[in-house]
């Protein structure tokens, strides 16, 4: 039997808020200690943003203090990525006016319990979508409030969020020690190369050279002499019937948070890019946002978005290229030679231009057996969260529709 569910519109869970962006030209607004969550933050897949490309300053909060979200807020992207980005804050944090928060009466409602609530919803919220002339989706303030929902009682509400959460509470265990695998494997990556303190370095003489000092018998390459740029695509009259598509907004700072399967015919017209074992992929669309990837493993038929560019290593290990066209410095060089301002991007020859230090092959052979293996298990692991993120999110509808019912799971609640 179905327990009862009860109908409301998404302004009586409680307050909605939407966020602001302050004026550019003032500076003081930005680089503080508040974190300012924008659409281009939010991986899909991910409960909260770990980190913000902007922050707001004390002046910035000042002025905008009555949009302040408590951690618990619920935010959901209505401009845009409509019905794709959603996200729980994780502390006080503001927003931009893409997105539309609630704030939960907790006396009613189970924050965690929202989030998921909202996460269901997505399609629906994706549907209210009216359309406007510049064709960008866009869901007003009062269509997203008016729309409802069915929600249980709060004893089940925190039940269905002890299921849902123990599986993202797994994920983010995951992400925390993918993390330090990735920090070590940049570690030895900086200090054998950007520090030149490698095994044996105390025996290697340093050069002078036009791009300053380098370790003997090491020299300088541009990208396109080690690697191969956009090496392979596809065609309507090659292509496979099915496909596994790796789109632009599903990467994220070495994370690929979907691949979606999908009928070659149905695939979007940029899907065009074949990646290989070893192929590194970068977005030369805002490339200061790192959408990059390692691939590793993948399956058959992956193909990612012609917004990517696809490189290949010859003769070089990807553990080294990785670690090298991903770094901060390399980030800023595709930066400053973005182009566009509506839509800023960078093109292949500026990939393909790209200096990098090419070091021994001794060197390059002793720095692949460190990294390796961090890599490989940093890709297992990514492995194991994709497939906990497709168990919860078919569990999702289960628990929120009532078709699973979690007074027979024995949920502890706590209190």
């Amino acid at each position: 039997m179905k327990r009862l569910l009860s109908e409301i519109r998404v302004s009586d869970i409680g307050d909605i808020l939407t966020g602001n962006t302050p004026s550019k030209k003032n500076k003081n607004y930005f680089e503080g200690k508040y974190p300012w969550i924008k659409p281009t933050d939010i991986v899909i897949g991910n409960r909260y943003v770990e980190s913000t490309e902007e922050t707001y300053s004390s002046l910035a909060f000042k002025k905008y203090e009555k949009y302040l979200l408590p951690p618990g807020s619920t935010c959901v992207v209505t401009i845009g990525t409509v019905g794709e980005k959603i996200c729980l804050a994780k502390e006080p944090s503001f927003t931009n006016q893409s997105i539309n928060a609630i704030i939960p009466n907790e006396y009613r409602f189970d924050p965690m319990f929202v989030y998921y609530l909202m996460k269901y919803n997505l399609p629906k919220i994706a549907k209210r979508n009216p359309g406007t002339a510049s064709g960008r989706h866009h869901v007003s303030k009062s269509n997203f409030m008016s729309m409802k929902v069915s929600v249980p009682t709060l004893i089940i509400q925190k039940m269905i969020s002890v299921i849902l959460a123990s599986y993202d509470d797994l994920i983010e265990i995951n992400q925390k020690r993918i993390k330090l695998l990735e920090n070590s494997a940049r570690q030895i990556y900086s200090e054998w190369f950007v520090k030149f303190k490698f095994p044996e370095y105390k025996y290697t003489e340093i050069i002078e050279t036009e791009y300053g000092p380098i370790p003997k018998e090491w020299i300088w390459k541009k990208l396109v002499e080690i690697a191969d740029i956009n090496a392979s695509t596809i065609t309507p009259k090659n292509a496979p019937k099915k496909i596994h598509y790796i789109d632009i907004s599903s990467v994220n700072e070495g994370q690929i948070s979907e691949i979606s399967e999908l009928l070659f015919k149905d695939a979007p017209g940029r899907a065009r890019r074949t990646v290989k074992n070893g192929d590194i992929i970068w977005s030369t669309v805002r490339p200061n946002l790192k959408s990059f990837a390692l691939i590793l493993s993948p399956k058959k038929n992956t193909i990612v978005s012609t917004g990517f560019a696809v490189i290949s290593g010859k003769n070089v290990p990807h553990s080294y290229l990785y670690c090298a066209i991903t770094t901060d410095t390399f980030t800023q060089y595709l930066t400053n030679r973005t182009r566009g301002a509506a839509y800023p991007a960078v093109n292949v020859i500026d990939f393909k231009n790209a200096l990098i230090l090419y070091p021994s092959p001794k060197i390059l052979e002793k720095f692949d057996e460190y990294t390796s293996p961090l890599l490989f298990l940093i890709h297992t692991l990514k492995e194991e969260n994709f497939i906990l993120k497709q168990t919860r999110d078919l569990l999702i509808p289960k628990l929120i529709s009532g078709e699973i019912n979690v007074r027979d799971l024995g949920i502890d609640i706590g209190g």
